[in-house]
């Protein structure tokens, strides 16, 4: 990841490689080399945003959508895109252009348990730098039972279950992109919050 120099609004730019699968796995780590800050308690609030676009030479939809991401909080994991166990946030699988909110408890992958529509979709019209491509989602958990799913600042969803949110660990903000295709592919990030209520 790199700052922006002349991006409006400013942002950090991810990058990889002109490989397939190449790609940057990013959690946060404080001075004893755990990250893991957020957990889901009963009777308390969790609050994650982030704002990104997605971009390549080309631009466009079907050349874009060749990546996958997950934007969000997940347990300490060296491949989060291969297999997180316990995580909550956002996911794009590659070649396909739409985003979903996932949450897994123990789980086998990302997706596999809980998986919501936020309504966001790679098309012509997102696909690209512009900052007017920048995408904003966020969720809210209440408590370990439900999570209201945001995005572009509209109400998408709530999602509930018993089962499978993952409140039995402690999870670190986590990015998470890679290539899909032998083209590099860029991620832009403009904004990634995370509050916890005490």
């Amino acid at each position: 990841f790199a700052p922006s120099d002349d991006l409006t609004p400013p942002r950090i730019v991810g990058t990889t490689a002109a490989n397939e699968n190449d790609g940057l796995n990013a959690q946060y780590a404080d001075s004893t080399g755990s990250g893991e800050i957020f957990n889901l308690t009963a009777g308390k609030l969790r609050y994650f945003e982030t704002s990104f676009l997605l971009w390549d030479a080309n631009d466009d939809a079907d050349t874009v959508e060749q990546c996958d991401f997950f934007l969000g909080m997940a347990i300490t994991d060296t491949t989060v895109l291969g297999g997180n166990t316990d995580y909550m946030g956002f996911y794009k699988a590659d070649g396909s252009g739409a985003i979903n909110f996932v949450a897994g408890k123990n789980s086998t992958s990302l997706g596999d348990q809980i998986s919501q529509s936020t309504g966001i979709t790679l098309t012509s019209s997102n696909a690209g730098q512009a900052a007017s491509n920048l995408t904003s989602l966020a969720f809210v958990a209440s408590g370990t039972g439900t999570v209201f799913v945001y995005a572009n600042g509209s109400f998408v969803a709530s999602v509930e279950s018993s089962t499978q949110f993952p409140d039995d660990e402690q999870m670190a903000p986590t990015i998470a992109f890679l290539a899909g295709e032998a083209v590099a592919k860029n991620i832009d990030i403009a904004k990634f919050i995370t509050a916890i209520e005490i």
